[in-house]
């Protein structure tokens, strides 16, 4: 089995009733009805000069295979606990009957993304708990921490 260094994440609370686990390089919150999750990505060191929307815009051109028009994605500010400044979006397939629900942030020297995946049914309950928690959402004061310790890949 594969050994990789961890990766560092942005905090949140895992919702009461909802699972946490490292699934490969992301952490996954899973409710009780698992047919949704809550992705968090590792956080990555910010490039000079990029912002919210352009790592916003990046994220979502990195799904325009699989959600058709990504450039009507209708982005709302959101800011985390701390008050550093962040966009989300919500990207939906009807081909692939999934909605996705992405919050991204940046420091001065952090870019972080997360989302929300599930059936677009769930969304109208889903949503509300996802932006709550988008908006308490910790991230770290300086630089992207380094990895602390080797952690098994997980099996998507």
């Amino acid at each position: 089995m594969l050994s990789v260094a961890a990766f560092a994440f942005p905090e949140v609370e895992t919702p009461v009733g909802w699972t946490r686990a490292v699934k490969g390089p992301r952490v996954w919150l899973v409710p009780p009805e698992a047919d949704a999750r809550i992705v968090l990505a590792p956080l990555q060191a910010r490039v000079r000069h990029s912002s919210p929307p352009m790592f916003l815009d990046q994220v979502l051109r990195l799904e325009a295979d699989r959600f058709p028009r990504p450039d009507d994605a209708r982005a709302e500010i959101v800011t985390s606990k701390q008050h550093y400044p962040g966009l989300v979006a919500d990207i939906v397939s009807p081909t692939l009957d999934e909605h996705r629900c992405y919050a991204v942030y940046s420091t001065a020297s952090v870019l972080a993304v997360m989302f929300l995946q599930s059936r677009p049914a769930r969304v109208a309950e889903l949503r509300p708990l996802f932006l709550a928690l988008a908006a308490s959402v910790v991230l770290p004061e300086s630089e992207v921490p380094p990895p602390s310790k080797l952690e098994p890949w997980d099996e998507l």
